[in-house]
């Protein structure tokens, strides 16, 4: 995984997740336990990290320009879903991390 972005508040850092997620990078968000404590501020920042380390560019490219294309997305919900336990295997669906 690789650090993309760091936000100061959960929306934020969703809008982010949403943005990647919906252009083919699965990501997730560190430190949200903080953001659900609704306090004023958040002591650590929420991290966006992306998966696949290959998407790196692609993703700080997206990050600062929305109409970026993707050069290899991913198929998310089949990412997301090998996540939780499901007998597809992540190498096949990220084939650069190997």
């Amino acid at each position: 995984m690789k650090l993309v972005y760091r936000a100061s508040t959960l929306e934020c850092a969703n809008e982010i997740k949403t943005l990647l997620d919906n252009a083919g990078i699965p990501t997730t968000i560190s430190n949200t336990a903080f953001a659900s404590l609704n306090l004023t501020f958040i002591p650590l920042s929420l991290g966006i990290f992306i998966y696949n380390a290959a998407q790196h560019h692609d993703a700080l490219a997206l990050i600062h320009n929305k109409d970026h294309i993707v050069s290899k997305p991913v198929d998310t919900e089949t990412f997301y879903k090998t996540l939780k336990g499901t007998s597809i295997n992540l190498c096949t669906l990220l084939p650069d991390i190997t």
